[in-house]
């Protein structure tokens, strides 16, 4: 998940993805993993190998190997890539993502991606080659009902929930689920 206190650490969504994987795998697994091409990461994602992050921002290299270190996990199974908050995104791992999602086809990979419109990105140039990639279905979601928003209101809040307040809420969040959670204070 993109974070705002993480967005100027490079590679740190990518790091999120791949390295508990990498570090709770035991040592014949983790070789094939990082087989080929896919040895090129392990600088970023293996503690003990790791360099400088600046040196591997730039590197072509390293996003190929993340490349390779992703086919090879599919050889085990396939595997789902999931980015919550893309629009706090670091750049370097924005960078990786539009680098993969032109890549994945015949590969048993799915990514999937959230993010919230309107808020500011690291590299929006980025974020639309992602979002507008013909591979890419964009499913935008509509705001909840007041139905849908008294659900989740009764859900977050302990005892009973009056139509009155719930209407109230709706009508100040726009059925927002966000905006619903923050004022009720969870």
């Amino acid at each position: 998940r993109g974070t705002q206190l993480e967005r100027g650490s490079a590679f740190g969504v990518v790091r999120q993805l791949f390295e508990s994987a990498l570090i709770r795998a035991d040592e014949q697994t983790r070789k094939s993993l990082l087989r080929g091409a896919a040895g090129q990461a392990a600088a970023l994602l293996m503690p003990e190998t790791r360099t400088s992050a600046v040196e591997l921002d730039a590197s072509l290299a390293t996003m190929h190997g993340l490349f390779w270190l992703t086919a090879n996990l599919c050889e085990l199974k396939p595997v789902a890539l999931v980015v919550d908050d893309l629009h706090w995104c670091d750049v370097s791992s924005l960078r990786w993502l539009a680098y993969l999602t032109t890549r994945l086809e015949g590969l048993p990979v799915l990514l999937l991606s959230a993010l919230r419109t309107g808020e500011p990105c690291a590299d929006e140039r980025l974020l639309d080659q992602l979002v507008t990639d013909p591979t890419v279905a964009v499913l935008r979601l509509a705001p909840l009902s007041v139905d849908g928003s008294a659900q989740l209101l009764r859900a977050l809040i302990p005892g009973e929930v009056e139509l009155g307040f719930v209407t109230a809420c709706h009508d100040l969040t726009g059925g927002n689920p966000l905006l619903l959670r923050e004022l009720a204070g969870v």
